[in-house]
């Protein structure tokens, strides 16, 4: 048995021993992790790392995010090979290498957020639109097709148009399909290279049916009674189903946004209040999505009761619903958002802090918020910094 700190952390390192509780040895290896990471010897480091995965138990997972910026590739893949094995809790380490230098691992992460459908991942993955290697910028693209709005439009737009890659140029345009609601967004796929000059230009058989079906693990909200279904013609989508699209990201056809944006206040309010007083987790998501996409600002009060609730994914889904359509007066519920316990509501609070400011022109209250979390360690150091960054350049 180990009886010292030094002995006790090249044991970790060679996995021979087990996490310490007590807080003072505990505060003793994270230091000499913190030292080893520094270390100009990647064996060092990669001792330090597999003390990581050897303390995980006990924090050790937070203590691998400095890995993500390690100047040996080879380490950080492997940091990254650790991240996934410690699903789901890694998945926030994951995320930190979607735009690693290595585009290998990059694509990686932007498969694992595919088949994950991370709508969280949004902004950093627009980001990538514009990276060196055509295939992450195709796989950027893919996913946009599955997670993003009508916002990404113009970047997506710019590559079908200006792309020296035909691979990118069919990835974007399959995007904006996905957007239009010509192409189905459930069971997504990693992207993968096509063969784009044989590759069909309209729907595969088997996305008909796609199109039309209950998204996943998602709630059925009641359909109205009160549409025609007489006659051979697919009755136009109800109101609750056009909504319940709106918010899952599965956009509907034409037909249904028209019917939703048709609807008086009133009656959207009448729907989104039955998500919402449904309370379980998927609902409340539902309703914070739609209210984004719907862009009426008179709901922004209801989403914002949401950025206390217990699930974390309401609390992110709801901050970026509350910074696209609310008032000065809620950019400081965003801002304690910032010290939220969950990296994922920190991170869309950074881009809901950013965003709500340069809305109402107040970027000096964004710059008092955000730059603190510029000095500290790890990928939402370098969130906020762009984040100031943006207000900076608007």
């Amino acid at each position: 048995m180990p009886q010292t700190p030094d002995e006790l952390y090249a044991a970790l390192a060679q996995g021979t021993a087990q996490p310490p509780t007590d807080p003072r040895l505990v505060g003793a290896i994270r230091q000499r992790v913190v030292d080893a990471q520094r270390h100009t010897d990647p064996d060092v480091r990669q001792d330090a790392l597999q003390v990581c995965v050897s303390m995980i138990s006990m924090g050790g997972l937070e203590w691998m995010y400095a890995f993500a910026e390690d100047p040996d590739p080879a380490l950080r893949e492997k940091t990254l090979d650790a991240a996934f094995a410690a699903e789901p809790e890694g998945m926030a380490i994951v995320r930190a290498f979607i735009a690693d230098k290595n585009p290998d691992l990059s694509l990686r992460v932007l498969a694992a957020l595919t088949e994950r459908l991370e709508p969280t991942a949004t902004t950093r993955v627009r980001s990538l639109l514009g990276a060196d290697d055509a295939r992450v910028r195709a796989a950027a693209a893919h996913l946009l097709g599955y997670i993003a709005g009508q916002v990404v439009r113009p970047q997506l737009d710019r590559l079908v148009r200006e792309d020296p890659s035909e691979q990118v140029r069919w990835s974007a345009q399959k995007a904006l399909q996905r957007i239009e609601g010509t192409l189905p967004r459930t069971d997504p796929k990693p992207w993968r290279a096509q063969d784009v000059s044989t590759a069909p230009s309209t729907p595969e058989p088997d996305t008909v049916q796609a199109k039309t079906a209950q998204p996943r693990d998602l709630p059925a909200i009641q359909p109205d009674t009160t549409a025609d279904t007489t006659g051979d013609e697919q009755p136009a989508p109800s109101a609750g189903e056009s909504l319940m699209a709106l918010g899952t990201g599965h956009a509907p056809e034409a037909s249904g946004v028209a019917t939703v944006h048709a609807m008086s206040p009133h009656a959207v309010s009448e729907q989104l209040a039955s998500l919402r007083e449904r309370s379980d987790v998927d609902s409340l998501i539902v309703a914070a999505h739609a209210v984004n996409v719907l862009g009426r600002a008179s709901y922004a009060n209801d989403v914002k009761r949401q950025l206390t609730h217990s699930d974390p994914r309401v609390r992110a889904a709801s901050a970026h619903a509350v910074a696209t359509l609310g008032g000065p007066a809620v950019l400081p519920a965003l801002a304690r958002l910032l010290a939220d316990p969950d990296v994922d509501v920190q991170s869309a609070a950074i881009h809901a802090v950013a965003k709500g400011a340069a809305r109402h022109n107040v970027a000096h209250m964004a710059k008092q918020w955000l730059s603190p979390l510029t000095a500290k360690e790890g990928p939402l150091a370098d969130l906020a910094a762009d984040a100031l960054a943006s207000l900076t350049d608007s």
